[in-house]
């Protein structure tokens, strides 16, 4: 059975518990997304077609980029993971008999 907190501590916790934390993931998330969009609004802009090495140097960029998206892509969807099964518990929660007694008790309590 969930209690009060529990059926919602899941949103209360990636929303507001850690804010520092959620800071610091959106701040990196934003610093490749600018770098990315750096590497194609001005470098690939810059690139000699007829130089290998130019393609190399690109390479190069997106290899470095790449293994640092995909760690904060796993991030997000451990998140995403974790609001889903939330959000299961609370569906099942809604649905058995626990939720009307919890109703309940809630309109006494005020």
């Amino acid at each position: 059975m969930l209690d009060r907190e529990g059926a919602w501590g899941i949103f209360y916790s990636v929303s507001s518990e850690e804010p520092d934390f959620l800071n610091a993931q959106k701040q990196a998330l934003s610093d490749i997304v600018a770098e990315r969009n750096k590497l194609i609004h001005q470098d690939l802009a810059l690139l000699d077609t007829s130089s290998i090495e130019g393609y190399y140097n690109l390479i190069s960029l997106l290899d470095e980029q790449n293994p640092r998206l995909l760690a904060h892509l796993e991030e997000l969807g451990w998140m995403l993971t974790s609001c889903i099964e939330g959000l299961k518990d609370l569906q099942s929660f809604i649905k058995s008999p626990d939720f009307h007694q919890f109703i309940h008790s809630s309109q006494s309590d005020a």
